[in-house]
């Protein structure tokens, strides 16, 4: 188990870590193209974006099937510079 000393030290480390407020906002749309590959029927993806407050893409996905409610698209990932 993990030390209670080993414990608080790490929430020490947490909290000294900047925070900015910040959302983020997320849609999936079905595409309104069509994919046509050679072996297979053809078919329209589904786009997945993640945009910032200020309107900038943060990341994007082409997925075959739409997701489901249940599967998430992204996790918090890694930190991002904030731009001034």
């Amino acid at each position: 188990m993990t030390d209670s000393r080993q414990l608080a030290r790490l929430l020490k480390q947490v909290q000294r870590l900047k925070q900015h407020d910040e959302y983020w906002a997320a849609t999936t749309r079905l595409a309104r193209m069509w994919i046509t590959p050679k072996q297979a029927p053809p078919y329209r993806p589904y786009l997945t974006v993640l945009l910032s407050q200020h309107g900038k893409i943060l990341g994007s996905h082409v997925m075959e099937q739409p997701p489901a409610a249940v599967e998430p698209v992204w996790s918090s990932g890694r930190s991002r510079q904030r731009s001034v």
